[in-house]
């Protein structure tokens, strides 16, 4: 095994993935589906073989290509769907303003009532509520 790729993530979800179609086909079979059956015990196939090819292949340049690829996408949809714990806090701490002028976002901290608000940017002053 010293000359092949081997596992990676996306040889891990591949395989992941695979099961689950695979359960899926199962639970097709006992329902009397069998299109439904064929389809995803297909697809369930079709998956394990690319791992298997993945895992045992020696292009490693390339296959560190595709799973860096993986792994840009997967912290891309990471990004989409779980928030960003500091963001959380700031918005805990602070309030988030536009300037009426230059539309620069502002932060200001909460709980100080009506303050004077200056744009760093373009130095636009107006008065806001914390």
């Amino acid at each position: 095994m010293k000359r092949f790729y081997g596992l990676d993530k996306l040889n891990w979800a591949l395989l992941i993935a695979g099961g689950v179609f695979s359960i899926v086909a199962l639970l097709c079979a006992g329902l009397s589906a069998p299109a439904l059956y064929w389809v995803f015990f297909g697809l369930a196939c079709v998956l394990l073989v690319f791992v298997c090819l993945r895992m045992f292949s020696r292009n490693t340049a390339k296959r560190r290509a595709e799973c860096a690829r993986f792994e840009r996408l997967l912290a891309g949809i990471k990004r989409f769907i779980a928030p960003d714990f500091a963001s959380i806090e700031a918005h805990r701490q602070f309030k988030f303003y536009a300037c009426p002028q230059c539309s620069q976002r502002l932060r200001v901290p909460r709980g100080k009532g009506k303050i004077r608000i200056t744009c760093v940017r373009c130095g636009h002053k107006f008065v806001k509520r914390t």
